[in-house]
């Protein structure tokens, strides 16, 4: 199955090394005349802003990006105390039966990619009351590969840098390909990368620390506001 991607969505976290590649739960759609659903067709989503609720469960922190497939928006879990990664998929999209039936099964692909370099799809998830159709996520922390590459400006990375990326992403890929799933689009612009080599592994722990604290810190406000009917 060829798996397409074109913005954020389901991030590999490769635990064998520090960077990870990006996943798509469903190829990017060519909207025609095909049947569609009723209600709402060509209808955008409202664009939720930090500290909206979503789904009854998740309060939206910070949007993280947007493509063709959507926009993905980092958001807490108060049930659960964690932040995760939810896509808002577009009406126009999930309102055409074939690509809603398109986009469950690639779902159902990706999401039984089990694998200590992957993290995986939790839910695809629809809003009762506006029929929106979501994507629940693990959470890639990182920042993409395309930003370091530009920093950088052309000049070379060290050779035990690139390595440090490459190797998880191709141990993510090589699994992924023995499941019969194909990533058609890898691109730096789809790799994550945690730490490069110029942070110690000291300091690669108190930034993990400090970030494990504030998330338990946020968590901790958010339930407090939903006792409190906030």
């Amino acid at each position: 199955m060829d798996i397409g991607d074109n913005s954020l969505g389901s991030a590999a976290t490769m635990a064998e090394g520090n960077a990870a590649v990006q996943f798509m739960p469903y190829d990017e759609p060519s909207l025609g005349s095909a049947p569609t659903l009723p209600g709402g067709a060509g209808r955008r989503p409202n664009r939720p802003a930090p500290g909206d609720d979503l789904l009854g469960r998740y309060t939206v922190l910070e949007e993280l990006g947007q493509g063709g497939m959507g926009v993905v928006y980092k958001c807490l879990d108060r049930e659960g105390g964690i932040e995760v990664a939810i896509k808002c998929l577009p009406p126009e999209v999930t309102r055409i039966r074939d690509e809603l039936e398109e986009i469950r099964e690639n779902y159902q692909i990706v999401a039984r990619l089990h694998h200590s370099s992957i993290s995986g799809l939790r839910y695809l998830e629809r809003d009762s009351a506006s029929g929106d159709y979501y994507v629940v996520m693990d959470l890639a922390e990182g920042e993409d590969l395309s930003r370091i590459l530009r920093r950088r400006r052309g000049r070379p990375m060290p050779l035990h840098e690139a390595l440090d990326i490459l190797r998880p992403v191709a141990a993510a890929l090589d699994y992924a390909h023995g499941e019969g799933v194909l990533h058609r689009d890898v691109k730096p612009a789809n790799v994550k990368v945690e730490a490069l080599g110029w942070e110690s592994r000291a300091e690669t722990q108190r930034r993990r620390d400090a970030e494990k604290v504030g998330r338990a810190l946020r968590a901790s406000r958010a339930k407090r506001a939903v006792e409190a009917g906030l």
